[in-house]
């Protein structure tokens, strides 16, 4: 907690000295605000280093918009908040901050969870992607496989060798079947390729 005790300046005036305990005191977030920055020379506010505070302006929970008085040491050797300038906002006012600050929340949470489901979204069409890719290939290869059987028979057996005339018609019937499954797999890959490119311009 922040102790308040009156000390002796140097100069003999009756400034106002802040201490605190060994507690952990957590301050409250600050915007910058023109009309109240800088030091507080004027006002005799000092911390328990024996500086003046720091004007900021609070900008978190129902203290937001209240003026203050925050040690200007940074970082671990900060003592704590020193004064508040404006008294506790009145009720219907905390509430109607408090609101502000629930929606602002509920908001930010909405966005996480899109972004997740966005990432989400990207993962499994990148893999759908990956398979389809595969497949095309081994259905690539297939098919070039055999057309290289085809054209590796003599034209002699295919003629009088019944056996290789049915087995040139089920490759050519299978090689039409490949092709068609070859184009069903090319056409997927173009719609993840747009259903990418739709979710990357709604994220920028």
């Amino acid at each position: 907690m922040v102790s308040w005790s009156d000390s002796e300046s140097t100069e003999g005036s009756a400034a106002q000295y802040i201490s605190s305990d060994d507690s952990p005191l957590k301050i409250p977030a600050t915007i910058d605000e023109p009309s109240f920055e800088g030091l507080a020379d004027d006002l005799n506010v000092i911390c328990e280093h024996g500086n003046p505070g720091r004007k900021y302006v609070a900008f978190e929970g129902i203290s937001t918009g209240r003026r203050k008085f925050v040690c200007s040491i940074p970082g671990v050797e900060n003592c704590g908040l020193v004064q508040w300038v404006d008294e506790h906002w009145p009720e219907h006012l905390q509430n109607a901050i408090h609101k502000l600050w629930l929606m602002y929340e509920h908001s930010q949470h909405a966005k996480k969870m899109a972004c997740l489901e966005h990432s989400s979204t990207v993962h499994n069409l990148t893999q759908q992607e990956k398979d389809l890719q595969e497949t095309y290939e081994k259905l690539v290869e297939d098919v070039n496989n055999l057309l290289d059987y085809k054209d590796s028979q003599p034209e002699v057996n295919q003629k009088n060798d019944a056996k290789n005339i049915s087995v040139s018609v089920e490759s050519s019937m299978t090689k039409d079947a490949g092709i068609k499954k070859l184009k069903a797999v090319v056409d997927q890959l173009k719609q993840i390729h747009v259903a990418q490119a739709i979710l990357k311009r709604r994220k920028s």
